[in-house]
């Protein structure tokens, strides 16, 4: 972060902004070159804490245990202990492994019906598609006569209503020549 500020000490910083005070008061500046002169001394100003505050964290740490060559040390401790997990690791993988194939062969004849019981679940699967395939068929074709049926019923059910209308019109048909009938008898001819 020293970096970023640009110095390593307040007195660097206190210098710079007397040096640029003094050109300020004993030099003619143009305005633009005067505003970045003043903006220059605010950020100066606004970052000497912040030196004061790197400066006291880096006596810390040199004050403190901690040297570059113990870092270091417990670094290189570190990783010796991963590689020795590492190794551990590797070795209980070929165990694990060696356990898995001594397994499978205990396993053997009884691989051989998980093998058969995995085939009758598959011919089992396969007798319920088949047969639900033919329920649908069947479904189908009950949906068809049923269909057929009602066509049928319709046909004969117009039929009739065209009967009765026929036998209806006949009727009236009759009933109308028998009131002409009444109409031609004359009431007192046996009068007469």
């Amino acid at each position: 972060e020293k970096k970023s500020i640009g110095f390593t000490s307040e007195a660097d910083i206190d210098q710079r902004i007397a040096d640029i005070e003094y050109t300020l008061s004993t030099t003619s500046v143009p305005l633009k070159e005067e505003k970045k002169l003043v903006a220059e001394i605010q950020a100066l100003k606004r970052n000497r804490p912040k030196v004061s505050k790197l400066n006291a964290m880096e006596a810390n740490l040199s004050g403190s245990a901690f040297s570059k060559e113990d870092v270091q040390g417990q670094r290189a401790n570190i990783n010796e202990q991963f590689g020795i997990l590492i190794e551990e690791k590797k070795a209980l993988l070929a165990k694990r492994e060696a356990l898995n194939q001594e397994r499978a062969a205990q396993r053997g004849p009884v691989q051989e019906f998980i093998d058969a019981r995995e085939k009758l679940n598959q011919d089992i699967q396969a007798k319920i598609k088949e047969r639900n395939e033919l329920r649908d068929d069947f479904k189908q074709k009950e949906n068809e006569y049923y269909a057929h049926q009602r066509e049928l019923r319709a046909v004969r059910a117009k039929k009739a209503a065209e009967e009765r209308e026929a036998r209806q019109k006949e009727y009236e048909l009759k009933q109308k020549q028998k009131e002409v009938e009444k109409l031609d008898e004359q009431p007192h001819v046996a009068e007469i």
